[in-house]
């Protein structure tokens, strides 16, 4: 695992389950583009076969 992805897992695990757009709050804490964020946490291809992140599925955050 890269120290970026280490860096996202950290602060995907530290996010509360019904905390909205984690995508897009980790993306913007580490200074990230929310696609590097989504690529690592929702692979296009991986064994739970999440498919292509959809951004319109997190909410704006302010």
């Amino acid at each position: 695992m890269t120290p970026v992805e280490e860096l996202i897992w950290a602060e995907w695990n530290s996010i509360d389950d019904d905390d909205p757009s984690p995508v897009k709050r980790i993306a913007r804490k580490l200074g990230l583009a929310t696609g590097e964020v989504a690529a690592v946490v929702y692979p296009a291809t991986s064994e739970f076969d999440f498919g292509e992140w959809d951004d319109s599925q997190e909410p704006d955050i302010d």
